[in-house]
């Protein structure tokens, strides 16, 4: 089964926040920590985003139920291949991965501005637009806002009951029997016989009723040629002959139906919502059996679906890099940025690899800042928080 993968930003409708100011005047950046001290400034908090996911599995779920008329079908009409119990089974067709962005709880900033009152009034434009749910989105530059675009899941809906049920097995299930009584008197050298009758009513037998509905099919079939060939001697409009004709081979399959069986399928779907935590880690994300169909608890006769989100490990030596240049003690630092990691998203179920993707990852990532001076016009990447654009004064 291949696992779909398609992406989507979910954040909402842009906002702008208009901060009086110049990039000349000090700005500096501090991460939103309970062990960092509020900074004597004003200012504004921002978020850079990481990344859920929702999955939407597609369960095939197949309901067979037997004919009444199941042991009669070889007999009364030569039927060998006949469902021969009532049955259900499930079948996993197909899981779809979406990739969402939100706020990353972890990773607010408090964008500090000066309160120097020579500073402030020598300050022109400084601008940051962030999305409704406070992600960064770009600084300083002079343009129009726009929406982004928003991914809207229909309701996971599941189908009304499978309708298996039978057309009546016959039109009546009570046959008339009738016993001739006779009855001779002898007087003397004459015998005197009395007929009488006495009627009564028996529910059919199974037997009686499958014969019964063996020959109305042949009496179906009769009609439908009979009305293929025109003897009826009819002008009948071809649309009337192919109505006719489609009602008598609807009402063939309903009595066949009684020999053979009914059989229907349905697709059920399901969805579910995964935070990725750590690189490595692997989590149950439903259970499955054959016979159940997708399980969300605990059963002993369904397998589990396992998610497994592993790192590519491609910043890890940019991680390392950073951490050498955080060593060097900065008073002031400018925008922090994210550099999303890659990784390989997977299922797996009884030792067997269901379908994978790979996508960044912005939690699995490392975060670090740009310089706090001279950079008057920067643009992040909305979906990642990477720097996509910056222009130094």
């Amino acid at each position: 089964m291949k696992l779909r993968y398609t992406f989507s930003m979910i954040t909402l409708m842009l906002g702008v926040v208009l901060i009086t100011g110049t990039t000349r005047a000090q700005i500096n950046v501090i991460p939103v920590d309970p062990k960092t001290t509020p900074p004597n400034k004003e200012g504004i908090i921002y978020a850079l985003p990481r990344n859920y996911f929702t999955f939407e599995v597609k369960v095939e779920k197949t309901v067979q139920k037997e004919g009444p008329y199941r042991r009669f079908a070889d007999q009364f009409l030569g039927l060998n291949n006949v469902i021969q119990n009532d049955a259900e089974r499930y079948e996993l067709k197909s899981v779809e991965m979406t990739k969402h962005t939100e706020p990353d709880p972890g990773q607010y900033f408090f964008v500090g501005i000066t309160k120097d009152e020579k500073e402030f009034r020598e300050l022109k434009n400084l601008k940051l637009h962030l999305s409704q749910n406070g992600l960064i989105q770009y600084t300083q530059r002079q343009e129009d806002v726009m929406s982004d675009r928003h991914e809207i899941f229909r309701e996971s809906i599941f189908p009304a009951k499978l309708d298996l049920s039978f057309i009546p097995y016959t039109r009546s299930n009570l046959v008339e029997k009738v016993d001739t009584i006779i009855r001779r008197i002898n007087i003397d050298t004459t015998t005197v016989e009395r007929v009488s009758y006495n009627r009564r009513t028996e529910e059919k037998t199974l037997e009686q009723k499958a014969r019964e509905a063996a020959e109305f099919i042949r009496t179906i079939k009769e009609m439908r040629f009979n009305l293929l060939i025109g003897y009826q001697e009819t002008a009948y409009e071809e649309n009337t002959i192919k109505y006719m004709d489609g009602e008598l081979q609807k009402l063939f399959n309903e009595y066949l139906a009684l020999f053979r069986g009914k059989k229907a399928t349905q697709t059920i779907t399901y969805r579910f919502t995964y935070l990725p935590q750590k690189p490595g880690e692997e989590n149950t994300l439903f259970r499955f059996s054959t016979y159940q169909g997708l399980i969300t608890g605990n059963s002993n006769y369904s397998d589990p679906v396992n998610l497994k989100v592993e790192s590519k490990g491609l910043t890890a030596e940019i991680e390392k890099f950073i951490a050498g240049r955080n060593e060097i003690p900065r008073e002031e630092t400018g925008y922090y940025y994210r550099i999303p990691e890659k990784a390989v998203i997977s299922l797996h179920s009884n030792g067997e690899e269901l379908g994978n993707t790979e996508t960044y990852l912005n939690q699995f990532g490392v975060v670090t800042y740009l310089p706090f001076k001279q950079i008057s016009n920067m643009e992040f990447h909305r979906e990642t928080g990477m720097v996509k654009e910056l222009i130094k004064e």
